[in-house]
């Protein structure tokens, strides 16, 4: 009997401590913050968009006229490293949209940094934002941004329904940031991101969310150790137990993925359920790329070019047009020039330029990005794109 309450007190320390570690919550904390500064929904100004106060806090009744909103509040005295942990409840979100923290410090008060924050879909979110290296100094003023999710949905197809911001607190670390954090990190909705792993990351700084895999595959782990540590369990208890909490553990992050599935498909639905098929095909997230591609194809079959080398400040946007330029042989301007600088040359290859902010000299016919320069003889400039064509094979 002792060494069955031993072993259930170790379950409780493991997962506990487990949890602690994945919510960022420090060894020694307080159960209750120390030190915190509240705000309610009615202490925030609409900058754009349009809102409205009532008992609870405020409404975001609509966007502004560029498919955006923003609203931000002033601040007394906060030390970004004393109240790291930022808490916030808004209520009815639209999944099309994405949320960011806006704010200012002290130090740079005309200098507006910007976090993309978790969708708030039901209940509280707390996050740490001292993983963060913008999130010191003496924060005067925050604010919540909204716009359509990067990446995902169309500017036009955003689907808003009004939204309120209840209350928000930034505080010390503390055992109460716990649920709300873990909650939205493991059950919260993530959107679908069009992008390749490990190329292309979000399209500004990002609060990192703990992981429910590894938390659960090292509890399990310690808790088998556990039992056979303290109950002593041979190895055809062990291997039993070892199966048994490997089921477990399958079912919990199946749900885990299955909850996470059914919100993106709520939003996938909300954008493009009601449409016919060739209405879909032309909604584009990135428009611009969209447009810019269908040019480029139009160009290239027009000067007989079989290649075309892509040249953008935005990773999404390089591999988005590299993609719908398929399938012709397109590939990324400084990778080939570093890679193969003489495939530049051949006289059937293009160089299109997107989303970029490229000099072109018109005096020394020079095309600059970066360090890098080009020799380059312009072809057209049509809406979002601008053609070339490699100076030395002109023909």
């Amino acid at each position: 009997m002792i060494r069955r309450i031993m072993f259930a007190a170790v379950l409780i320390a493991i997962w506990l401590g487990l949890c602690l570690v994945a919510a960022d919550v420090p060894f020694g904390a307080k159960f209750s913050p120390g030190k915190q500064l509240t705000m309610s929904g009615r202490d925030f100004f609409m900058r754009t968009g349009k809102g409205e106060y009532d008992g609870q806090g405020l409404i975001v009744t609509s966007l502004g006229a560029d498919n955006t909103s923003l609203q931000t509040a002033s601040l007394g005295r906060a030390r970004a490293e004393q109240q790291p942990i930022l808490r916030y409840q808004i209520r009815n979100f639209p999944r099309t949209l994405e949320l960011a923290l806006m704010f200012r410090t002290k130090d740079a008060p005309d200098d507006a940094k910007t976090i993309s924050l978790p969708v708030p879909v039901d209940g509280e979110v707390a996050v740490n934002l001292a993983t963060l290296p913008q999130w010191q100094g003496e924060i005067h003023e925050i604010g919540f941004a909204e716009y359509a999710t990067s990446q995902l949905v169309p500017p036009d197809q955003v689907k808003f329904t009004p939204f309120r911001i209840e209350a928000v607190r930034l505080e010390a670390p503390s055992w109460r940031q716990l649920i709300p954090r873990l909650r939205n990190d493991w059950t919260g909705y993530k959107p679908w991101s069009q992008r390749s792993i490990n190329t292309l990351g979000a399209q500004i700084e990002t609060v990192p969310s703990s992981s429910l895999t590894a938390t659960i595959g090292a509890g399990c782990l310690l808790s088998l150790l556990a039992g056979w540590a303290i109950l002593g369990w041979p190895r055809r208890r062990m291997m039993q137990a070892a199966i048994a909490t490997s089921m477990v553990a399958w079912v919990l992050l199946d749900a885990s993925w299955l909850v996470d599935l059914a919100g993106k498909h709520d939003t996938i639905e909300a954008i493009y359920a009601d449409k016919a098929w060739s209405a879909r095909e032309a909604l584009q997230p990135d428009e611009e790329t969209f447009v810019a591609a269908q040019a480029m194809t139009k160009v290239a079959a027009a000067q007989g070019a079989k290649h075309v080398l892509v040249v953008s400040d935005s990773a999404f946007s390089l591999l988005r047009m590299i993609y719908l330029l398929l399938p012709i042989d397109a590939v990324p301007l400084e990778q080939a020039y570093t890679a193969v600088p003489a495939s530049i040359m051949r006289a059937d290859t293009l160089i299109a330029v997107v989303d970029c902010d490229c000099k072109y000299d018109a005096d020394s016919r020079m095309l600059t990005k970066g360090n890098n320069v080009y020799a380059v003889t312009p072809v057209v400039e049509q809406g979002p794109l601008r053609v070339y064509r490699p100076r030395q094979a002109a023909p």
